[in-house]
This record gives structure tokens, sequence and C-alpha cells, in this order.
């Protein structure tokens, strides 16, 4: 009886893990996106994003999947609505679940054509 009932939460725990699936399918995903696809194609493969941040007409999505060593994030940038490009980093120290460690988004780290658009946009 003990056994099954911390199998059962070791189940629980595992099945809870990842907000877009597992490390490797999140990679698949994200091979589907090119600059140029829409905030609406985005949604439609990961789903609601985990974190948002806007910059005038720029914007940034935030999605994760915890993973048992390490856990994976992507950023996917846009301008209008449209894919400007993806950016992706690793965290090993997190406590929980990936959604809960964040990085807060640095604009700096933005894709050039993003970065350049802003500039001009925001002056």
């Amino acid at each position: 009886m003990r056994l099954s009932v911390i199998v059962l939460t070791f189940l629980f725990f595992v099945s809870g893990c990842s907000t877009t699936g597992s490390v490797s399918n999140m990679h698949e995903k994200s091979m589907q996106i090119h600059p140029g696809s829409t905030n609406d194609e985005v949604m439609a493969l990961f789903g609601v994003p985990g974190d948002r941040s806007f910059k005038g007409k720029g914007e940034a999505w935030q999605y994760c999947s915890t993973g048992f060593f390490q856990d994976k994030y992507i950023t996917v940038w846009f301008y209008e609505g449209i894919v400007e490009g993806l950016t992706t980093y690793n965290k090993s120290d997190a406590v929980g679940t990936c959604t809960q460690t964040f990085s807060r988004v640095d604009w700096g780290q933005a894709p050039d054509d993003l970065k350049m658009k802003l500039t001009i946009k925001e002056e």
C-alpha cells in the first residue's frame, strides 16, 4: 500500500512537470516557427505563453519545459504580431516547475531586426 502511494505521488509530479511537453517535443515545435509566422500560429503550436513582455510594438512570449536535470526555455520575439526570431536558454538550478522561474525578458537579446524596428519606431 505504501509503495503504491509513493508511485502514484511520483507519477503525479512527473505528469505535471512540463508546460509544453517534453524538451524534445518542445524543440520539434520550435523548428516549425519561422520569421513571418503569426502569433496565432505560435499559439496553435505552443498554447498560451507562460510569460509575456511588451516594448512598443514588440512582444516577447516565453515558454518552458521542465526536465529532470535542466529546464529549457524559448522566447519568441514578435513585431506587430509577426515572428521576428526565437531565442533559447536553459536553467539547471530551478526549483519547482519551470513556469515559476522565467528570466526577465532582456530586450538586448532580441533579434537585430526587431531591435532596429523598435529603435526607429520609438524615436
